[in-house]
């Protein structure tokens, strides 16, 4: 146990909106989830975008939630407004169940809402954004509500190839459904291409597999990086033996499928050169 003052901190807001320069842009972000608080990999990438963005410009956040709205203060006290739009799970399941007969992404038909689109609908006729910002793939229908408006999208990962993975590993009878999302949702992804003014992964790897079946895409790699001051180093005991630790959500298919593949390939070359080294899976 340590004490709660030694313990690194979420990261702090870092302006009120109104101190920002008058030549500001004024950005529309529209994410899928809540990016807050920043504890989760698509929350984290979010709200550091958003920190950083709302330094120098005026973000007004739009954003879905499929489940408890978590304490919005943090971000209001960064954006120049934030408007949560909550989405009902059980329907959005039904959703992307009966969109197997609708020819469309299920993905799609679980972030579809009506009161977002008419939101931003109403918003397009009474306000004017300099930049649309849209996070994931599956909140890129949202910025045909605002046309003529430059658009950003940050796919952050290509989402059809994690389910041409499950479609792989899956027990049997999710299969076909997973390989007929990742068809579907690959097609998709490839019309985006031309919709969106510049298209951001977060790797390399991501781009190139972009590329595979989008070969006109331009996308740019834009890396995570780390937020030194939260994860400073603590002065607490250290282990009695060498230990490597791997922390993630472990009900993640490729966090199971890494961590097998280091236990049964990497761990035992490492144990054969340094005996007493540990390996602990945190998650």
């Amino acid at each position: 146990m340590t004490d709660s003052a030694d313990r690194p901190k979420p990261p702090a807001p870092l302006l009120r909106h109104g101190t920002r320069p008058s030549a500001a842009l004024r950005i529309l972000y529209l994410c899928h989830r809540v990016p807050y608080p920043p504890d989760k990999g698509e929350r984290i990438r979010a709200f550091h975008q958003i920190r950083a963005l709302s330094r120098r410009h005026r973000v007004s956040l739009f954003t879905l939630a499929d489940s408890a709205v978590p304490d919005l203060r943090p971000l209001e006290e960064m954006c120049e407004r934030v408007e949560v739009f909550n989405l009902n799970r059980p329907a959005a399941y039904l959703r992307s169940a009966l969109s197997v007969w609708r020819r469309r992404p299920l993905t799609l038909s679980f972030f579809e809402s009506a009161e977002l689109k008419t939101r931003l609908q109403a918003l397009a006729k009474s306000e004017r954004f300099d930049v649309v910002v849209v996070y994931s793939s599956a909140m890129a229908p949202y910025a045909d509500a605002l046309p003529g408006v430059p658009a950003v999208l940050d796919m952050v990962d290509v989402d059809s190839a994690k389910w041409a993975q499950y479609s792989s590993f899956a027990k049997r009878p999710m299969r076909p459904v997973y390989a007929l999302e990742a068809r579907r949702l690959q097609a998709y992804e490839a019309s985006l291409v031309d919709r969106f003014q510049r298209v951001v992964l977060v790797t390399d790897g991501e781009a190139r597999t972009l590329r595979s079946f989008a070969p006109e895409a331009r996308p740019e790699s834009i890396p995570n990086g780390v937020d030194f001051d939260f994860f400073r180093a603590l002065d607490l005991p250290k282990a009695e033996l060498p230990t490597l630790v791997f922390t993630g959500q472990m009900d993640y298919f490729a966090n199971i499928d890494g961590v097998c593949h280091f236990a049964r390939e990497v761990f035992p070359r490492l144990r054969a050169r340094y005996p007493d080294l540990q390996f602990a899976v945190v998650g």
